[in-house]
């Protein structure tokens, strides 16, 4: 289990594995255990990262490629 500093500095990204397209961000470390009985409905990957409060505020602008966010249309070397 992760301790409260790791909840505070971490986010884990839900996202299809089909398209890359970003589905839910939760704080924290979390798994597919977080969907409680109905994981085996989702067909989701997860990635934790830090915690990035521009990720969660417009994770429509995002998807993941090859285990990496990547900001859709956008030459911020961070996200690239």
């Amino acid at each position: 289990m992760a301790n409260i500093q790791e909840m505070q500095n971490k986010m884990t990204i839900f996202y299809s594995q089909n398209t890359g397209k970003i589905k839910n961000i939760m704080t924290g470390i979390q798994n597919m255990e977080v969907f409680g009985e109905d994981k085996e409905d989702y067909n989701y990957e997860f990635l934790v990262l830090d915690y990035d409060s521009f990720v969660i505020n417009n994770y429509n602008n995002f998807i993941v490629e090859n285990g990496k966010i990547k900001l859709i249309n956008s030459s911020i070397s961070k996200y690239i």
